[in-house]
């Protein structure tokens, strides 16, 4: 009798036939009633999804051997330095989206004076809420005869992040409150964005404002403080 084929071996073995069935009388090279009935289509077609079925359960198992690996650094070196891309673009990501930019306005009350409200300003932007930001002093004044009404200063300030927006916002108006330079709490402004809109803020306080109705003010502005010798934009750096 011919001896079987390496194809058939494989065969066999794929589909867990018992090749050596010696105790029941089948000797190797024979077929088996299991061995007979892949030959009907159905057993075709159960073999092709168990093979399926084996080959998607190892693909799973290896993604979770990878996975874990991963989280113990202990990846083969070209996965590795795939993760280790993977872990710098989403932390990029993440940085990118995150809200550490605070843009905070302060509306003083009207009798409080340029020169107190200034050192409240300087002072303000300093604290060690604020990692680096810049800042601004101006008015809603829209003619010479009305110059310098509604003072009020603008920050945009990157945020320690140990500090929460609404932390800030108490802290600020904690503090204007108890010195009488504001007069109800919602007289601080503070609003979150990622930091890839501080320039945006910067050239707003600047004067390139998009708000209607506020190019007059922008000019007066610009009057106002030379007049008072202010900067247009005052910086803090880390």
């Amino acid at each position: 009798m011919s001896q079987p084929t390496q194809w058939e071996l494989d065969m066999r073995e794929e589909f867990g036939l018992n090749l050596r069935a010696k105790s029941s009388g089948v000797t190797l090279g024979e077929t088996t009633p299991r061995e007979k009935a892949i030959n009907c289509p159905q057993a075709v077609v159960d073999g092709e999804l168990e093979i399926e079925a084996r080959t998607s359960f190892k693909k799973k198992q290896y993604s979770q051997l990878f996975g874990l690996k991963a989280k113990l650094g202990i990846l083969p070196s070209d996965l590795q330095a795939l993760q280790n891309q993977i872990d710098e673009l989403t932390n990029r990501v993440k940085s990118q989206n995150r809200k550490d930019l605070v843009f905070i306005t302060i509306n003083p009350k009207p009798e409080v004076s340029l020169e107190k409200f200034l050192t409240i300003v300087h002072h303000t932007a300093n604290r060690k809420m604020f990692l680096h930001g810049s800042y601004c002093l101006e008015q809603r004044g829209t003619t010479l005869e009305d110059i310098g009404k509604g003072m009020h200063a603008h920050f945009a300030m990157e945020r320690d992040k140990s500090y929460k927006p609404s932390k800030i916002a108490k802290n600020i108006s904690n503090s204007l409150l108890k010195q009488d330079i504001i007069g109800h709490a919602k007289h601080v402004d503070v609003r979150q964005y990622p930091m890839k809109f501080l320039q945006d803020k910067i050239e707003y306080m600047s004067g390139n404002k998009w708000d209607k109705g506020k190019e007059e003010a922008v000019k007066i502005n610009k009057t106002w403080r030379v007049q008072n010798d202010l900067k247009n934009i005052y910086v803090k750096s880390i």
